[in-house]
């Protein structure tokens, strides 16, 4: 929907995917004493790295992972709705403070296949690797900062050799910085309150669309008197899309698309959520001459519990 319909980079639907029937998670885990453990297998690298808590309960793609990483690599990162083989490791160094690594196949599933179940490990593919340090405060306060880098060379976006082929770097790499908490709690109620984060991240513009990226947002838990677990959320997405290096100077400009979402999730009983939201897409694809989208969608979130088990049952 996203690319034909809106035009946008960022992707205003995270669940959205090529229809197809494949393996998406499989893997063993292994703790090593009470601080340390490691995971091996198909793993999705948005669960333990560059992970936003309170923007979760956003649909834009930019609010699960920045769009910097999310779009890095041949076929994205290991991360819905392709994961790749990887091999992920964390470090407890104190209650509040875990180190985390991962080392993945460089490409995900099948650039050329997008609905196929593909596992592809060369040389040529190289791996990504990322690092990862996270501090919790008993505040609720939340600091995440990371770093991460292909070995694979990827094709300069507008550097041409002789020959007009795209030269060839070794140069696909970023880093990202996170702080989230709340910031007014209800004096009644532990889950009440405004929750809010910012979330920024750089890529090398030299082979990547996006190469930088700020967003943020607040999250209002139990707005309504007695709706105690029903989220109101504002969040802002920001995606620049770096031409610093075209030949042309006339045309080396940044171009950037900002996307405003307004969500709330209502919680019909424990097994059912229903979510509206609304948003405005500006300079869908950093284009100026695209005008401003507007996009309207509704949610429906079913979790198997007991209760909705028994009346299945019935």
């Amino acid at each position: 929907m996203s690319a034909h319909e809106v035009g946008d980079a960022q992707g205003v639907d995270n669940i959205e995917a090529v229809n197809a029937l494949r393996l998406y998670e499989a893997w063993v885990s292994r703790n090593i004493g009470d601080s340390a453990g490691l995971k091996l297998g198909f793993i999705d690298l948005n669960v333990d790295f560059d992970t936003q808590e309170v923007g979760a309960l956003f649909l834009n793609s930019s609010d699960g992972i920045g769009p910097e990483l999310g779009h890095s690599g041949l076929n994205g990162p290991s991360v819905y709705p392709t994961t790749a083989l990887g091999l992920t490791g964390y470090y407890r160094a104190s209650p509040g403070l875990t180190f985390r690594l991962g080392v993945f196949d460089g490409t995900a599933g099948s650039p050329y296949h997008p609905g196929a179940f593909a596992v592809r490990l060369s040389g040529r593919d190289g791996v990504l690797a990322i690092g990862q340090a996270e501090q919790r405060f008993n505040s609720g306060l939340r600091l995440e900062g990371g770093a991460w880098l292909y070995s694979a060379n990827f094709d300069a976006l507008h550097r041409r050799d002789a020959q007009g082929e795209p030269l060839r770097y070794q140069r696909s790499r970023g880093a990202y910085a996170l702080v989230e908490g709340p910031l007014l709690k209800s004096s009644s109620d532990d889950e009440r309150g405004l929750s809010g984060w910012i979330r920024a991240g750089l890529a090398d513009p030299l082979v990547q669309d996006i190469s930088a990226y700020i967003g943020g947002g607040i999250v209002y838990t139990g707005l309504l008197n007695g709706r105690a677990q029903d989220q109101t959320g504002f969040a802002i997405n920001h995606a620049i899309l770096g031409r610093p290096d075209l030949p042309d100077p006339t045309s080396a400009r940044k171009s950037s698309e900002t996307a405003f979402e307004l969500s709330y999730r209502y919680i019909a009983n424990d097994w059912l959520a229903v979510q509206p939201d609304a948003q405005l897409v500006a300079h869908p694809d950093g284009d100026p001459a695209l005008g401003t989208a507007l996009v309207i969608g509704i949610r429906f979130s079913i979790t198997l519990t007991k209760s909705l088990a028994a009346k299945i049952k019935s």
